[in-house]
């Protein structure tokens, strides 16, 4: 962890805990805000589609959702 700037971790998958994915957030200053990128580097491509299968994109879509939610209801406070 590296505030406010990075933040990296490790995602394990219940299902099989050998499919494992290291995961950076990075934050960085733009014009008028903050862009964050995500980066999801996995153990193997089994790994990946195990975790696309399972729905990581489903969940990671539904966690962007509600980021922008939260942050619209932050900047119209």
């Amino acid at each position: 962890l590296e505030p406010p700037h990075r933040m990296v971790n490790t995602f394990i998958f219940d299902g099989m805990p050998d499919a494992y994915s290291v995961e950076t957030l990075v934050l960085e200053e733009v014009e008028g805000g903050t862009m964050m990128i995500g980066t999801s580097v996995h153990s193997s491509l089994e790994s990946r589609n195990t975790h696309l299968a399972n729905g990581m994109e489903y969940g990671m879509r539904e966690s962007s959702e509600r980021l922008d939610e939260w942050v619209a209801a932050q900047v119209g406070a």
